[in-house]
């Protein structure tokens, strides 16, 4: 009995204790719960992981060096460290003004709450843990505090991995790895300042106030593979965690492009802003640059880049015909000549004057009430390429007016190399396109299931062109799909693995592309059929997997990894813009090639390279 006793109270204790730690962690973990904590660390504030463990909780006598000084508050950093890298030393004191008699290298003494600012909403972005409503005294220091360094010699990002081993919420689903993990890495330097050397910009950035800047520390030397300018290429499971933005606080005087170093060393703290982790610099650092190879000979009115050679292609041959597809982003008749002329020459030099072009971001001036306006856009673009070839060229061109599409894809067509256009009937913005004996297409230029839900009411509807050129029929089918867009998950989001919402969209699309396709070569399997346009998805996607099944093949993927690129999205060089061919086209000695005269750089005519494509035909 007297053991029995003694185990139920063994028991009842247990039980008791374990309540009280349940009870404590929740008070801890719970904003607005009566949990005051007095001369505790910064690293005890912000824990290992991606939330404080305090949150909600008040805090007196914290105590930092102060390392930078912004229009709304402060960092310190506490200048006795744990030995636990996974904790930050270092965290934002918020106090929503500038703050009075604060100077960097200050020891401050803080009183204040614990809160996780969201700033871009949840779930998409992460937090930042800061400490608001400070009450705070600083006097003169004489701690020197060194920055962490990233890189050779120092902590050095991963390069592969930004989060493999959380599901859902980040912040309760997640094992917190910072040696393997990039938003774990960061994470747990958020608010300390750090250091990098000889950054190299993968993404370019306008002549701006407060410009940001995607860059690689030691000249990318611990990167993974680069393009011939400088950026750095996305890859199946591999988004590049090692690049990381740079915010200064000064005027940028110049356009600033992949490849231009940074002169430094730069010094920084650790922030989240736009869904991004990046290093705030200092407000007396100036952004001051090297040119790397892309800017050598760089033009801003038209894109040279000759210095690495992936800015022009050749004239076609006789026998040759020469597609491309080029989104002008944004391209109206109220922006009258400045753009078109641009556009217009890169169209005649860098291009050298493709038979087809597939245009995308097309709109007119809202001068129609049936969307024919946009036959201003197009009649002034061909009107300018006749001015920048000196008369030699003429281009027509091919669209279906719709007054509810504000972004319409169009193609235009030379008419001086025996291509000819064999439209007898253009189609109308409820119309369905079909596919009839022969094969050939009726009506034509025709869209192709314009009231199919997965075109958005009637937006980014594929347009089918068919062509003849050295005998033979040549089907074109032009494509704008739908977007990335702010309701997809980010990479370095709340929520991981991120969930691209807009996936559903573009697969449909893809579908729906990939079904005509099968019809025109269900009627000729020979059938000489081209699927181009900004696709909006990567070449390693299910989008692209989907519309390309067992019919179509994409000669982009026969490029050099480091060469397979239209756009750059935050320091990320990743192909968005396609030519897919039909497989009997693929005997007529493909060659494709993405022209480099935008991603690259600050100035920039549009926001995408336009890619080409030549064929051989017999």
């Amino acid at each position: 009995m007297g053991k029995n006793r003694k185990l139920m109270i063994l028991i009842v204790l247990c039980i008791a204790l374990s309540l009280g730690s349940i009870i404590l962690q929740d008070s801890n973990s719970s904003a607005g719960k009566n949990c005051p904590y007095s001369n505790i660390s910064i690293h005890s504030i912000q824990g290992a992981g991606h939330r404080s463990p305090l949150a909600g909780c008040s805090v007196s006598g914290i105590q930092g060096i102060v390392t930078l000084v912004t229009s709304k508050g402060f960092f310190m950093q506490d200048p006795s460290p744990d030995n636990d890298n996974r904790t930050s030393e270092g965290i934002l004191v918020y106090t929503g003004s500038p703050p009075k008699n604060v100077k960097k290298g200050d020891l401050a003494n803080v009183n204040g709450t614990v809160n996780e600012y969201f700033q871009n909403g949840r779930p998409l972005s992460l937090s930042v843990t800061e400490i608001v409503n400070p009450t705070y005294t600083t006097r003169h220091s004489n701690i020197a505090l060194a920055p962490v360094l990233l890189g050779i010699g120092g902590l050095v990002p991963p390069d592969t991995v930004i989060e493999d081993d959380a599901f859902g919420n980040i912040s309760t689903n997640n094992s917190f790895d910072p040696g393997t993990d990039g938003i774990d890495f960061y994470e747990s330097l958020e608010g300390m300042s750090v250091l990098i050397n000889n950054a190299v910009v993968v993404g370019p950035a306008k002549s701006t106030y407060h410009p940001v800047v995607y860059v690689l520390s030691d000249n990318g030397s611990l990167a993974s593979i680069r393009t011939p300018g400088g950026g750095i290429i996305c890859r199946p499971g591999d988004y590049n965690p090692e690049r990381i933005a740079l915010d200064f606080f000064t005027n940028s005087t110049q356009a600033v492009n992949v490849g231009d170093l940074i002169k430094g060393p730069i010094v920084g703290v650790i922030d989240y802003s736009k869904y991004n982790y990046e290093i705030v610099v200092d407000k007396n650092t100036p952004l001051a640059l090297t040119h790397g190879p892309s800017n050598s000979s760089h033009d801003s009115s038209y894109g040279s880049n000759n210095s690495i050679n992936d800015n022009r292609t050749q004239c076609a041959a006789g026998d040759q015909i020469t597609i491309a597809a080029y989104n002008v982003e944004d391209l109206s008749y109220n922006l009258k000549t400045k753009k078109f002329g641009t556009l217009a020459q890169q169209i005649v030099e860098n291009l050298s004057a493709p038979d087809i072009i597939a245009l995308e971001e097309i709109k007119g001036d809202n001068s129609t009430k049936d969307g024919s306006d946009i036959y201003k856009t197009l009649n002034l673009l061909t009107e300018n390429i006749s001015i920048a070839s000196n008369g030699k060229l003429h281009y027509s061109n091919i669209s279906i007016p719709d007054k509810n599409s504000t972004m319409n894809v169009a193609i235009l067509y030379r008419t001086d190399r025996g291509l000819s256009f064999r439209g007898l009937s253009t189609g109308n913005p409820r119309e369905d396109v079909t596919v009839t004996r022969g094969p050939h297409i009726s009506p034509n230029p025709g869209w192709i299931y314009p009231l199919d839900p997965a075109f958005e009411n009637g937006l980014r509807k594929p347009l089918a062109a068919e062509f003849a050129f050295e005998g033979q029929s040549l089907f074109v089918i032009a494509n704008h799909f739908k977007a990335k867009d702010d309701k997809d998950d980010r990479l370095f989001g709340e929520y991981q693995p991120p969930r691209s919402i807009t996936d559903d969209k573009r697969h449909k699309q893809a579908q729906i592309v990939h079904n005509f396709v099968r019809e025109i070569l269900n009627s000729n399997s020979t059938a000489n059929v081209v699927v181009l346009g900004d696709l909006n998805d990567f070449q390693f996607s299910e989008t692209l997997n989907i519309l390309k099944g067992n019919l179509l093949t994409n000669p982009l993927e026969n490029l050099p990894i480091k060469e397979q690129y239209t756009y750059n999205f935050e320091g990320d060089s990743q192909a968005l813009d396609h030519i897919l061919i039909s497989k009997n086209l693929g005997h007529m000695s493909p060659e494709f090639k993405a022209v480099h005269i935008n991603a690259d750089f600050g100035i920039q005519t549009s926001d995408h390279d336009p890619v080409e494509l030549r064929l051989k035909f017999p």
